[in-house]
């Protein structure tokens, strides 16, 4: 074999060899595309094992993008006995609903896994002086998530702190509205604690959400702007689960 011939065997492997790193390199970073980030991405529709995965390392405290209160409606009761009840919504399609929890600074491990038959679910009472947080996913028969709540803070009976009993809407009537498209209201809310000579140590305000925005929206601060004719529910909640309902019926200007 002549020299040239040598050459352009070094020349072709050379070649090969480049262009084979980098078909590696665009295959790693089109699988590193699709990997769920759970800081980033919606829950909504993840596998629940890559959910699983993602968790053990989340040191994040806000609720996760895809949740919402008016899905599975988690509450977080504290109870005579010390324990901690909560308790959802079933919903149509779920296989089973994955409990996670975490005190005030750890990270989220998941309590317990149960099926679609449960709606409540009672947990020995936290002891420490801050909340226990508490949120909880329904998964479909595909072993995706189809639906995830709003964290619910609550607190034990041996802490400094209290949590919200009742929410009451002061300016509405038997919880149901009235109004015309365009229209404006502002809501005003009372709220009752379980110990009143206690504080409420505030991770979240009192929440509000429209079960169907095309008809009324809501804002943070609880003003409902009447969109189009039609009726819808608006969830008042505090940060504990505990809500009221108004039912809201838009006429047309």
């Amino acid at each position: 074999m002549g020299q040239k011939s040598i050459n352009y065997i070094k020349r072709y492997f050379s070649v090969t060899c480049m262009m084979l790193a980098i078909f590696i390199c665009n295959i790693k970073v089109c699988a590193s595309s699709d990997e769920f980030d759970i800081y980033n991405d919606s829950v909504i529709g993840v596998s629940k094992y890559d959910f699983e995965n993602a968790i053990d390392g989340y040191y994040g405290s806000s609720d996760f993008i895809g949740s919402d209160f008016k899905t599975l409606r988690l509450k977080a009761v504290l109870l005579k006995n010390g324990k901690i009840k909560l308790s959802w919504r079933r919903t149509k399609g779920i296989k089973e609903y994955l409990i996670y929890s975490a005190g005030p600074d750890d990270r989220y491990a998941k309590l317990i896994t149960l099926s679609n038959e449960n709606t409540t679910h009672s947990i020995k009472g936290y002891t420490g002086s801050g909340y226990q947080r508490y949120f909880i996913i329904g998964v479909s028969e595909d072993d995706t998530i189809k639906c995830i709540s709003k964290i619910s803070y609550v607190c034990g009976k041996n802490s400094k702190f209290t949590n919200i009993k009742k929410l009451t809407l002061t300016n509405v009537n038997d919880n149901k509205l009235q109004l015309k498209a365009g229209d404006t209201f502002k809501m005003k809310i009372k709220k009752t604690k379980q110990n009143r000579k206690l504080k409420i140590k505030k991770y979240r305000g009192i929440a509000y959400e429209s079960s169907n925005e095309n008809i009324s929206t809501v804002s943070t601060d609880g003003v409902i702007t009447a969109i189009s004719p039609g009726t819808c529910n608006l969830f008042v909640y505090a940060q504990n689960g505990v809500r009221t309902k108004i039912k809201v019926n838009i006429t047309s200007e």
